[in-house]
Formats: C-alpha cells, sequence, structure tokens
C-alpha cells in the first residue's frame, strides 16, 4: 500500500489555527489518493489550542519550533 505525507510549512507570528488543517485537506483530500493519507504541519511558532485538541480525533502531526530546532543541532 501507498502512503503520502501531505505537509503545510507556516512561518508566521503566533500559533497556526485549525484553519490551516481546513485548507490543506481541501487542496489534498483523502479521496485524490490510493493508500494511506498522513497531514503533517509546521509551525515555527506553535499551534493554536484548537489545532492541538484536533490531534486527538485525527492523526495529524504538528512539527513546532522547538522540535524543528533539536534537529538542527
Amino acid at each position: 500500500m501507498k502512503k503520502f505525507l501531505l505537509g503545510e510549512c507556516k512561518y508566521r507570528r503566533g500559533g497556526v489555527d485549525i484553519d490551516v488543517l481546513y485548507s490543506l485537506k481541501q487542496k489534498f483530500p483523502v479521496t485524490k489518493y490510493s493508500g494511506a493519507v498522513q497531514y503533517i504541519i509546521f509551525s515555527f511558532y506553535g499551534f493554536s489550542s484548537r489545532l492541538k485538541k484536533q490531534t486527538v480525533v485525527e492523526k495529524i502531526i504538528l512539527v513546532d519550533g522547538t522540535e524543528m530546532a533539536k534537529v538542527l543541532k
């Protein structure tokens, strides 16, 4: 089975809100891909509590600036 990692990267002041997830899903709907789909969002300044709560409902990977800095060390 094919696996797809579909993502968005935001570098703006303040946390990314759930609208970015909705936009990502609109650009890359699950029905467009034959296989397992995983969404990932990168945001240097973090995420809103609404988006963080959504990760409990759906498998969404959130990567913030702290985690990105760990990779660069």
